[in-house]
């Protein structure tokens, strides 16, 4: 019935990676096996006291234009069927178990095939702020310098400012989107499995908190640190 897939969508600079990387660290059901470095990016910078930045969590498989997958998911219904669309969004797992985050800017415009497709599928919308939040959020990040994931179809500046802007939109109609969510509600929004990953099983996945300058590694501070991300940012579940 594909209630183990989570259609995930955000416009460029909406922090939604963010988001999605908190989900599949804290939830132990949530399968990880998109990830690879190919598919990675952090933004790290330096500042005048040599103090270390980090911008950005890109970490697995993203659909779209441009991508190894999901080439024509700017119009899913004219080009896809559910069962070729299903072939689709499985090529970059090295397996099918467990709950699959499924990643796209463009489900932003193919809500409504979505919906009727997968009526037992949850989707989850991320936004950030608000317009120019979002456009120059995606710019500190890296924005046309970024190798991961890619923006090409969004061409220009012009282009990108009034797609966010459309995106946010539809996100915005479609979702009960509210600010300062915490990890139990998206949970129970979500109606998964609420088993919380070890310590150690979060360190092996993603060491991005090990950065803490005051070597706070534990099971509290990344509990603390995931709804500290998601206090930034508007989360809508259906």
């Amino acid at each position: 019935m594909n209630k183990d897939i989570i259609l995930a969508m955000g416009p460029p600079g909406s922090r939604w990676s963010g988001v999605l990387r908190c989900l599949q660290m804290y939830h132990s059901c949530i399968n990880t096996s998109d990830d690879s470095p190919e598919r990675t990016y952090d933004r790290i910078t330096t500042d005048k006291l040599k103090k270390e930045n980090r911008y950005g969590w890109h970490r697995g498989s993203y659909f779209g234009p441009d991508h190894e997958f999901g080439i024509n998911f700017d119009d899913i219904k004219a080009n896809y069927t559910k069962e070729t669309f299903l072939e689709e969004i499985k090529k970059p797992f090295a397996n099918w178990e467990g709950v699959k985050v499924i990643k796209s800017h463009w489900f932003a415009y193919n809500i409504d095939i979505l919906k009727e497709w997968f009526p037992d599928s949850k989707m989850i919308a991320v936004t950030y702020g608000d317009i120019y939040d979002m456009f120059a959020w995606w710019h500190l990040v890296g924005g046309w310098e970024i190798p991961y994931p890619h923006y090409g179809w969004y061409d220009n500046n012009k282009r990108m400012f009034h797609k966010i802007e459309e995106e946010a939109k539809l996100l915005h109609t479609h979702f009960d989107m509210k600010e300062g969510r915490t990890m139990p509600e998206i949970n129970s929004l979500l109606d998964i499995d609420p088993t919380v990953r070890t310590l150690n099983q979060m360190l092996e996945l993603d060491e991005k908190f090990a950065e803490n300058p005051n070597h706070d590694l534990s099971l509290a501070r990344h509990l603390e640190s995931f709804d500290r991300v998601l206090s930034r940012v508007y989360v809508g579940v259906l």
